[in-house]
């Protein structure tokens, strides 16, 4: 990454002629492989052509059910790194980690059986997250899983309690349709993160 993100082509190849002398880190993600970072140095007016070989990352597959063994569907699952499972994002942070982890397979949604894979699992030991809206978020922590293997990882969660209320506007107290972003800000349930849109009538 030379201060900002490069795709390369179908080919593989990428390039950037907007790099100015001085060392960098290049770092390569790939939904199916492990993430790779390497250092280079440019010297003025030099070409550097490197040729990059990413090893397949490890991948997590389950089944989670409900507390009567029926299959739970529109389950979230997501691998944190310890290190980034204990830290505390910002909302806007949350939210741009959700879209990246899907993006590169490093979360899952379970299906109508209630299975789902994590394509993409991290290296090192990592918090697997299961969440859904009717049910406790359940945190599974220090889940490792070899670059190259697959690890099977089955879960069954309990139902949640429910929120309930009405949304009203500040300038005439009239219901409002607002986004709802919950997160929990304890050491027992900073990991639970919650979003849900209000109707037409708050």
């Amino acid at each position: 990454e030379f201060g900002g993100r490069q795709i390369v082509d179908a080919g593989g190849v990428f390039e950037r002629r907007d790099v100015a002398a001085g060392k960098y880190t290049i770092t390569l993600r790939a939904a199916g492989y492990a993430t790779q970072s390497t250092e280079i140095s440019i010297a003025p007016g030099s070409l550097n052509d490197r040729v990059f070989t990413l090893g397949r990352a490890g991948s997590l597959r389950g089944r989670v059910t409900n507390e009567r063994d029926e299959p739970v569907a529109n389950v979230r699952v997501v691998a944190k790194t310890m290190k980034r499972a204990d830290g505390v994002d910002s909302d806007e942070a949350a939210i741009r980690r959700h879209w990246s982890d899907a993006m590169l397979g490093e979360s899952g949604t379970t299906d109508q059986d209630g299975r789902y894979v994590i394509s993409t699992y991290p290296d090192g030991p990592c918090r697997v997250e299961f969440s859904h809206d009717d049910y406790n978020t359940e945190p599974r922590d220090d889940i490792t899983v070899a670059r190259g293997s697959e690890l099977e990882l089955n879960l069954k969660l309990a139902p949640g309690l429910v929120c309930e209320g009405i949304v009203t506007s500040r300038a005439d107290g009239g219901p409002t349709q607002r986004m709802l972003f919950v997160r929990g800000l304890d050491a027992e349930n900073k990991h639970v993160q919650k979003s849900e849109m209000s109707d037409e009538n708050g």
